[in-house]
């Protein structure tokens, strides 16, 4: 799934989905054609609720207006729940750098062994 860019349109309409509030409660505005919090003027992020790389969409559904703090706290904890679905899953064990060959020595089915002896494997 790619990602879609964010227009000026595309934000209001994630902004008026959810009502115009944030995660948190706050309300949104608009501010000179950016969308602040209502209280202090902040800027507004955009976050997905169900990831991109867990399998969330990137429709308007599954994204949400978010305060710079909030986005950076919940993209620890998504980070956090990733580690965790590769670990369950096996996608984070330690791939070896080099793969060693395996070396038969004159024909195949025959090996050299430590003392010299070529025995049938």
């Amino acid at each position: 799934m790619t990602r879609r860019a964010l227009t000026p349109r595309r934000k209001r309409e994630i902004a008026a989905f959810n009502g115009w509030r944030t995660p948190n409660g706050e309300l949104v505005a608009i501010e000179n054609g950016e969308l602040v919090t209502l209280h202090d003027g902040r800027k507004i992020e955009y976050d997905h609720i169900y990831q991109l790389g867990l399998g969330g969409s990137d429709e308007i559904e599954n994204m949400q207006p978010i305060t710079p703090e909030a986005h950076a706290a919940k993209t620890k904890r998504d980070g956090a729940a990733r580690k965790k679905v590769r670990h369950l899953t096996g996608a984070n064990k330690p791939k070896p750098k080099y793969s060693w060959p395996k070396r038969t020595f004159g024909r195949p089915g025959l090996r050299k062994k430590l003392d010299g002896s070529v025995v049938k494997v």
